[in-house]
């Protein structure tokens, strides 16, 4: 299911239905990048379509067991290795056929403007592509900082990584808080 929902997801990029049918909703929210009308002045943009993050978190949920105190450490260098370097060569060969998961990449005039082609991947719905190359880095700097993991200029690594929830709220509420002093709306005494 884990790979049917990340690999499969590109196969309904063409799908989308008017805002007036009754798929429109369910399917912004689930793949189609979006907006919904809530009123005739009101709308909300659906960013994150979640049907590429659920294969995605499923992924991560089955490689928990990889980073229990009793797992091999080995075992998981490997796997982290193998796993990474896969999803790289999976990227490169699947976008090099240039036959699935984003618009084709074409020879440019100067090899730059080629790499940019190559590497205009979707991140918003996640292609395959783009999963394929950021998971695939991401599983081998995770191995690179487990190797030097006792380097003391890592350690602050270490605080920051064991509560991203907590930084990921502080910031959304430092941009909420900024967003509003910034409007006048905080100095503003009438209101």
């Amino acid at each position: 299911m884990t790979v049917l929902l990340i690999a499969g997801h590109n196969l309904l990029d063409t799908l989308h239905f008017p805002t007036d049918h009754f798929m429109h909703i369910p399917w912004a929210i689930l793949n189609d990048r979006g907006w919904i009308e809530i009123t005739d002045s009101i709308k909300a943009r659906t960013s994150y379509p979640i049907l590429p993050w659920i294969g995605l978190i499923i992924f991560g949920y089955l490689a928990d067991s990889w980073f229990t105190e009793s797992y091999n450490q080995q075992q998981r260098l490997k796997k982290l290795n193998c796993w990474g370097v896969g999803l790289l060569v999976g990227f490169i060969c699947l976008r090099t056929i240039n036959i699935y998961g984003d618009k084709p990449w074409i020879l440019a005039g100067s090899w730059l403007d080629t790499m940019m082609s190559f590497l205009n991947i979707t991140k918003y719905p996640p292609s395959l592509l783009f999963i394929m190359l950021t998971l695939g880095i991401g599983l081998l700097l995770l191995r690179l900082l487990e190797l030097k993991q006792n380097l003391p200029w890592l350690k602050p690594l270490v605080t920051y990584g064991s509560v991203p929830m907590f930084f990921y709220i502080l910031h959304l509420l430092c941009i909420e808080i900024s967003l509003f002093d910034r409007s006048g709306y905080l100095g503003n005494k009438s209101r």
